[in-house]
């Protein structure tokens, strides 16, 4: 059976990545914060046997960016277990440019939500 890749949505944190943006604290104080982006991204291959009803309802995945751009603590929230498998060892190969704050990269907590598009007959 030929291996398939999935198709991958991000949740809506990342349409406003790599964007820079002054905020303000309560006391006034201004920082900058400068989000970061996906540079490399890897396909989930598709184990055989799974169910187009299960990959429909994707996977979704919380995870922690490192300040070097490097997906960590990786815990699906929902999803398929052999989907959720597979989407866990995908996203241990992405990297990311770095969030930053003030120009200094710091660590982020971030979902990435995985859809997957059974194949067509």
């Amino acid at each position: 059976m030929p291996r398939l890749i999935a198709v991958f949505l991000l949740l809506a944190a990342y349409s406003a990545l790599a964007q820079q943006t002054a905020e303000k604290t309560p006391s006034g104080q201004t920082y900058t914060v400068t989000k970061g982006k996906p540079v490399k991204r890897v396909g989930v291959i598709i184990p055989p046997g799974v169910t187009a009803k299960a990959m429909t309802q994707g996977v979704d995945v919380k995870l922690t960016i490192d300040k070097q751009g490097v997906p960590e603590d990786i815990h699906v929230i929902k999803g398929d277990p052999i989907l959720a498998k597979a989407a866990i060892e995908a996203l241990r190969e992405w990297r990311y440019k770095p969030y930053k704050l003030n120009g200094e990269a710091v660590e982020v907590e971030t979902n990435v939500y995985i859809r997957f598009e059974p194949p067509r007959d």
